[in-house]
């Protein structure tokens, strides 16, 4: 007489070989695994990289960007608006090199509309000088809007700040840096 284990040990005798082909199989998913992490990973620290440094291309851009409206707006010696201009074209330069398409878009709208407000105020004209500054602070809000938007693309971190709002701190801060 067999017994019903007995039985089934030698019906299904070619499981027993199962359990040492998964005992091969396991670590060689886990080396695959690490090695497709490897590359995961690699991967991950170059946007991070990329994320980080433009930052530091963004916020150069703005600060130099902000400089050069403040000496159009305050009526600075040509020579030191034409420094800041210079200073603010290497920004350029480097956003389009670093920078996404809507970032550099409105960067370089920005760029023009700084030429065209310096056009303005060499004219002294004041209704071109009143219309070239609005346009210029118009753009220089949607260059840190955009800027955002790419720093904050992809995290947790909200950019649902309105423009409105945006433009307010902005103008608070500009009026800060003026005061001191």
């Amino acid at each position: 007489m067999i017994t019903a284990c007995e039985n089934v040990c030698r019906d299904f005798n070619f499981l027993g070989n199962l359990g040492e082909w998964v005992n091969n199989f396991g670590p060689a998913i886990a080396f695959l695994g690490g090695i497709a992490l490897f590359f995961l990973q690699r991967k991950n620290d170059r946007t991070a990289a990329l994320r980080a440094r433009r930052l530091e291309v963004y916020l150069e851009t703005v600060v130099v960007l902000r400089d050069v409206i403040l000496a159009l707006r305050y009526d600075a010696a040509i020579t030191e608006i034409g420094k800041l201009f210079r200073q603010f074209e290497m920004s350029y330069a480097k956003v389009l090199l670093s920078g996404v398409d809507d970032v550099i878009e409105v960067t370089n709208a920005a760029r023009a509309s700084v030429m065209s407000a310096m056009e303005a105020h060499a004219s002294k004209e004041t209704r071109r000088i009143v219309e070239a500054n609005a346009e210029t602070e118009r753009l220089f809000i949607k260059c840190i809007d955009r800027m955002r938007q790419d720093m904050h693309f992809g995290t947790g971190v909200s950019s649902e700040f309105s423009s409105d709002e945006v433009a307010d701190r902005i103008k608070e801060l500009m009026i800060e840096a003026n005061l001191s």
